[in-house]
């Protein structure tokens, strides 16, 4: 059964619940960056960007989605609201929605999971101008998303029948008339969890929310394409239902990775996608140290000599008023046994992976290597951006690589923050399936698929996408006597490490390896 009604009012009922638990973030409106915040999670990254004060969705595709990081519905059957503007961009589409998902949850527990992995059900605006929730839906247009600047509001109320009144309430600030429609029977299972507030070219899954939640929902699909694009701003979530997680926050310092040889730290802080005029700074035993942020690599590299390595060091990092805090091991003595984790091909089967980053923890390390593949192209889901060509720069390759390492940095953050470690990209770091980077040759992008660029040998993203993963993941190793760049400027990262005890080559192997098929053409090796 669904309830339909509509009327005309200066003020709303309902479309606010007085709660102490409330989250209504500030969208900077002094900024223009690709991130939008410490609160939120966008996917993708690079589909996104924070100007004027929205959240703008900058190319279109489906399941676009921005999730709250710090604000949930938990299990108690209490009220709660969510609430924000929605301002067209772009409306070509016949599938395409607006609106809200509810109940994001991943297979794992984790929040984590839940934000980039996580399904539930949607309630929105179709292209057509219907109002749905879940696979209940108004039987006539009521307000279409190209008519102008909209405010939906969503809530929730405990019902006689176990289950939950839910309210799609619609308005043009203009106009001031709001349109309602009512789902008055979504089982509670749908309800717990994250809140993704949602632009799609595609339409939503279908889902019986008046049953009990099933162990598995499908996703929205999220292929690129269409043009159906908006802006988000005003976000408001409240009610005794939602439940706040500061401590979830993500941003705008990330993780930190560091090597010590004889005394020398370096010492490098991964950021998001934040302004980079402003430098960062790090205190280390009473002394403060500068580095600019890589306005491509998002990256703060510190060089401190003269360490007393035979002691840890507590250090923080700051930026902007935001701070990074952690301590660093000391060095173990020469002659003690070490343990050495190494790891390789840590796709996302299972993130956040917490038993495995937990079984590491448990065998206290004094070195962690990652040895290629820290990331695979499907990682995080919307599949992977490697430009145009491989000979203009788009930054959207380097966010699209960042969204993903950034995943990387997410589960093993607190561990790499505190034990020195060597890190090496391996083909999937580059977008390769196989990686032949013969001293930095560009591949033959005009050949007519990516395994034949491939097979030509040489790198099919811009020379300076491929120094972002190389800045991202071994700027923290020492700096040999030659570090002078390969062709087409592309950087090297081979180096020698001695370090309790170990005397380390670090090799990049990869980035000057031949590829078969231009050796031996007459063989047409693929």
């Amino acid at each position: 059964m669904q309830t339909l009604s509509f009327c005309l009012l200066l003020t709303l009922p309902g479309l606010a619940i007085s709660s102490a638990r409330e989250f209504a973030p500030a969208l900077d409106p002094s900024v223009d960056r690709p991130w939008l915040g410490a609160d939120f999670w966008a996917n993708p990254m690079e589909d996104w960007k924070l100007e004027n004060g929205e959240a703008v969705n900058t190319h279109s595709g489906g399941d676009r989605n921005i999730v709250p990081l710090t604000v949930s519905l938990g299990a108690r059957n209490e009220p709660f609201a969510l609430a924000c503007d929605f301002r067209p961009i772009a409306t070509a589409s016949e599938n395409g929605f607006i609106g809200f998902q509810l109940g994001l949850r991943g297979d794992f527990d984790d929040y984590r999971d839940s934000a980039i992995y996580g399904r539930g059900f949607a309630a929105g605006i179709d292209a057509a101008g219907h109002f749905f929730i879940g696979m209940l839906k108004s039987p006539e247009p009521l307000l279409k998303p190209g008519d102008g600047p909209q405010r939906l509001t969503l809530t929730g109320q405990p019902a006689d029948n176990g289950r939950f009144d839910v309210r799609l309430t619609g308005v043009c600030p203009e106009q001031k008339t709001p349109v309602f429609f009512n789902n008055p029977s979504v089982h509670p299972s749908w309800l717990e969890g994250l809140i993704a507030i949602t632009v799609s070219n595609l339409p939503p899954t279908d889902t019986l929310v008046a049953q009990p939640r099933p162990k598995r929902v499908t996703p929205i699909a999220q292929q690129r394409g269409g043009d159906w694009r908006f802006a988000i701003s005003n976000i408001h979530i409240s009610g005794e239902k939602s439940s706040l997680h500061p401590e979830r926050a993500f941003g705008p310092i990330l993780w930190t990775q560091h090597s010590l040889q004889n005394g020398t730290l370096i010492l490098t802080a991964q950021f998001t996608p934040v302004d980079s005029d402003m430098p960062a700074k790090l205190e280390i035993d009473g002394k403060i140290y500068e580095a600019a942020i890589d306005r491509r690599a998002r990256l703060a590299r510190f060089t401190v000599e003269t360490l007393d390595a035979s002691r840890p060091h507590p250090y923080t990092i700051t930026w902007n008023g935001a701070e990074f805090t952690a301590t660093l091991h000391a060095e173990p003595a020469a002659k003690t046994d070490l343990t050495v984790v190494a790891m390789s091909c840590n796709d996302s089967t299972g993130f956040p992976h917490q038993p495995l980053v937990a079984n590491v923890a448990a065998q206290e390390p004094d070195l962690i290597a990652f040895l290629g593949d820290q990331l695979y192209e499907p990682i995080g889901g919307y599949g992977y951006i490697q430009g145009e060509s491989n000979m203009v720069y788009d930054d959207r390759v380097a966010l699209s690589y960042l969204r993903k390492f950034y995943m990387h940095g997410w589960s093993w953050g607190p561990l790499l923050s505190r034990i020195p470690s060597v890190t090496i990209p391996d083909d999937h770091d580059v977008f390769h399936g196989n990686y032949w980077g013969e001293g930095g040759k560009l591949a033959d992008r005009s050949l007519p698929n990516n395994t034949d660029a491939q097979d030509s040998g040489g790198y099919k993203i811009h020379p300076d996408a491929v120094n972002v993963v190389h800045h991202t993941q071994t700027g923290n190793l020492p700096v040999w006597q030659d570090n002078a760049p390969a062709a087409n400027n592309i950087s090297v990262y081979f180096t020698r490490w001695s370090y309790a005890g170990l005397d380390m080559a670090v090799i990049s192997d990869r980035q000057f390896k031949s590829a078969p098929r231009a050796l031996f053409p007459d063989a047409e090796i693929v």
